[in-house]
């Protein structure tokens, strides 16, 4: 389901005047594969995977950028890269909590009923109940 999201959104991105040229994600690289098996922009341009994190230096993507950003989709934009480069939000990335509740809860369920496994309804409700207690209430070492 991410992969397509992403896919959609990367395909809509040239009708707005830009194209995404990196993706920056939480290490799954399913997503990075897919989009750049699928060509969104066509063969000749791959798709960078997080380079910074990797301690590399980005190759420059202007020469893949064929529109400009307009200044009207700027004013769009530049309130949520704001949001997302805020000190208060990257302090929470640096200790690693998740910005994401329902990613945080996923993990939490799949941890006690692994998706890998085929596993009852009573396991898998299980499951659910304790991770969300877990996710509600905490976890008390003893």
């Amino acid at each position: 389901m991410e992969q397509e999201a992403a896919l959609k959104l990367w395909q809509r991105s040239e009708d707005s005047g830009f194209r995404y040229t990196t993706l920056l994600s939480d290490g799954d690289a399913k997503t990075y594969q897919y989009l750049n098996t699928k060509e969104v922009y066509g063969p000749e341009i791959k798709i960078n995977h997080a380079a910074l994190a990797r301690g590399e230096v980005p190759g420059p993507h202007v020469k893949h950028v064929k529109t400009p950003l307009k200044e009207t989709h700027l004013a769009k934009i530049m309130p949520i890269y704001q949001r997302l480069a805020s000190n208060e939000l990257l302090q929470r990335c640096i200790r690693c909590v998740t910005q994401n509740a329902n990613e945080s809860l996923h993990s939490i369920i799949w941890g006690k009923c692994s998706k890998e496994t085929s596993a009852t309804l009573r396991r898998v409700t299980i499951a659910v109940c304790d991770a969300v207690c877990e996710l509600n209430f905490g976890t008390k070492n003893h």
